[in-house]
């Protein structure tokens, strides 16, 4: 009888843990859909306010992103995924505050904002303010520092609408937006050391390093790294033009896929970048359940030139902590295991023979979806098992 009462209890104590479980992922998903709806809300709101906005057309790009992520957004909220809906309103309701924020020209925009954020990023207010946790839509003065952890990355844009991304271990000052009559405003940051891209839009934006300075044209997209230890620089120029000036006073000009290397205070030559993959398949946003499926197989064209490429699979647009981060790929396909689901976004690189390496690809989406009959606690979103085909 003891026993008896003994096996009940135990079925009684997992019927409650179970009924807990659901309770409170039902008080989550509740939780993420009634703040999924607020932030979309808000970024109708921003819409409106932004339709007939004198100057708008400057902030294209980054009204159009956002028009894309409130979509996908809605797609997400359709289909009851309310994390990745949040996430996608958020991102879009944060490019239109910032679009605001800019073409109003209020002081209190400062220079630059935050658009998003991961972990391990930080802020500080001039050259003895405390360490700040950066967060979104923060805003950001002439003055301040900008530093990012292993694994952290931010987006940043500026009061002339240059974005920047800055990579992880990596440390900028923000400086203030200049202008001469007659000539166009720019925007200047240092970089300490680490790794920004940059995407400018009306204005010339200037990076500088302490051995070097590169003046990114207007309607112009480059990368600029600096490593201090070393005291070597990389320029590239993806798109549009560059001009880098050594402290020594050697110039280089840089058209679209050239970049030039920074040894100390000398200046390499031009050198030619490989031009950025076409992703093939999977198509945009394929779906996958992980009941049909065990794999997936991820395909590009080749690139003129490419000796070899590197693969990025990642959780977050940003492509900080990556589930697969590798630059030995000699085929343009890889097969990947499906261990998890959720949302996934890939992107490609090409690298030349002598080890440069060109531009990443446009990312692509693709979901995997759990099997019905599974139950998990906190499933592990990753995927494996990476491959050649």
């Amino acid at each position: 009888m003891d026993a008896v009462r003994g096996v009940f209890l135990v079925l009684l104590m997992l019927a409650v843990g179970y009924l807990a479980y659901v309770s409170w992922g039902k008080v989550e998903e509740r939780y993420a859909r009634g703040k999924y709806q607020r932030v979309m809300l808000e970024a109708r709101s921003l819409q409106r306010s932004l339709r007939g906005t004198q100057g708008l057309s400057d902030f294209a790009d980054e009204y159009n992103t956002a028009r894309e992520s409130l979509q996908t957004a809605e797609g997400f909220g359709a289909e009851g995924r309310w994390e990745p809906a949040l996430r996608s309103a958020e991102r879009g309701r944060s490019l239109l505050a910032s679009v605001l924020a800019h073409l109003q020209r209020a002081e209190t925009s400062g220079q630059a904002q935050f658009i998003s954020v991961s972990s391990g990023v930080e802020f500080r207010r001039g050259e003895r303010g405390d360490w700040q946790r950066a967060f979104s839509r923060g805003v950001l003065y002439a003055g301040d520092y900008v530093k990012t952890e292993s694994g952290g990355s931010a987006e940043i844009m500026g009061i002339d609408g240059t974005v920047y991304t800055v990579r992880s271990e990596t440390v900028i000052l923000i400086g203030r937006t200049t202008g001469l009559e007659g000539k166009s405003t720019q925007r200047s940051i240092s970089l300490t050391h680490g790794w920004v891209s940059l995407s400018t839009a009306r204005t010339t934006s200037t990076v500088a390093t302490p051995e070097a300075k590169a003046e990114v044209n207007e309607g112009s997209s480059a990368l600029v790294a600096y490593d201090g230890t070393r005291r070597v620089g990389r320029f590239a120029t993806y798109s549009g033009t560059m001009d880098v000036a050594s402290s020594t006073g050697q110039r280089r000009n840089l058209r679209q896929l050239e970049q030039v290397v920074q040894t100390g205070r000398a200046l390499s030559e031009k050198r030619r970048l490989p031009a950025a993959p076409l992703p093939v398949d999977p198509g945009e946003n394929l779906e996958l359940s992980m009941d049909d499926h065990d794999r997936v197989v991820l395909s590009w064209q080749p690139v003129p030139g490419a000796k070899r490429y590197a693969l990025q699979v990642g959780r977050n647009r940003l492509f900080v902590r990556n589930i697969i981060d590798v630059e030995d790929r000699s085929s343009t396909r890889a097969t990947l295991g499906l261990r998890g689901d959720g949302l996934f976004l890939w992107r490609v690189a090409a690298i030349s023979d002598g080890g440069v390496m060109g531009p990443w690809s446009t990312a692509r989406r693709f979901r995997v979806t759990r099997p019905a009959a599974e139950v998990e606690d906190e499933p592990i979103p990753t995927a494996g098992d990476e491959a050649a085909g």
